[in-house]
C-alpha cells in the first residue's frame, strides 16, 4: 500500500498544477509521469513503481509530470 506520494510539475511543462488529485487535460494531450527522472513502463503498477523508486528516507514516492501534444 503507497503510504505516501508526491507531485510536481516538469518546469517546462505548460500544463496547470495538479489540484486535489485530479488534472484536467485538453483533448489530444498526453500525460507523462517521471521517477527519478524516468519514465516508468506504461504496464508497471503503481504498487510497483512505489515499491521500486520510494524514498527510503520518508516513504514517499515522487513523482514528476509533463505532457506533450498528441495528434488522431
Amino acid at each position: 500500500m503507497l503510504s505516501g506520494h508526491s507531485v510536481d510539475k516538469f518546469s517546462r511543462s505548460n500544463l496547470p498544477e495538479m489540484e486535489k488529485r485530479k488534472l484536467h487535460l485538453p483533448p489530444g494531450t498526453a500525460l507523462f509521469v517521471f521517477v527519478n527522472n524516468t519514465l516508468p513502463q506504461t504496464a508497471q503498477l503503481m504498487g510497483s513503481v512505489y515499491e521500486s523508486y520510494k524514498d527510503e528516507g520518508d516513504g514517499f514516492l515522487y513523482l514528476c509530470y509533463s505532457s506533450e501534444k498528441t495528434f488522431g
